[in-house]
Parts: C-alpha cells; structure tokens; sequence
C-alpha cells in the first residue's frame, strides 16, 4: 500500500543524490511511496516501473541497479 512522505529540501543538493541520472532520482522519490513504515518495499523492478514510471519507456533493472550501487 502506497504511502504519504515528504521530501526534504536537502535532497535536491545533495552530492549523492545528484549524481544519479534523472530517471534514477524520480524513482528512489517515487520508492518512499512504495516503502512501508520500516523502509522496506518488494524488490521488483517491473512492480516498480508499473507504479512510478508507468508511462516512460526505461529499464527499471538498470535503474534499481543504479541505486544499489
């Protein structure tokens, strides 16, 4: 079940965040929604891919492989 958080205004800046491509940084926002209250979510990148970026044509894979590394 999908869930309400805020974001930080810190986040924009930070040196880690911004180093990931844009698409990247989209879904690690759109993964809170996704997280339950411990910050865990299931690790599915279609799953992911359908609820956050349904609409664009990328590779949740290489994506969530971004953000893992």
């Amino acid at each position: 079940m999908s869930r309400i958080r805020s974001i930080h205004p810190g986040l924009w800046t930070d040196e880690t965040f911004v180093s990931l491509s844009s698409f990247s940084r989209l879904l690690f926002v759109g993964m809170w929604n996704e997280c339950d209250d411990k910050g865990t979510f299931p690790w599915s990148p279609l799953q992911m891919k359908m609820r956050i970026l349904p609409a664009d044509n990328v590779d949740a894979v290489a994506l969530m492989a971004e953000l893992e590394a």
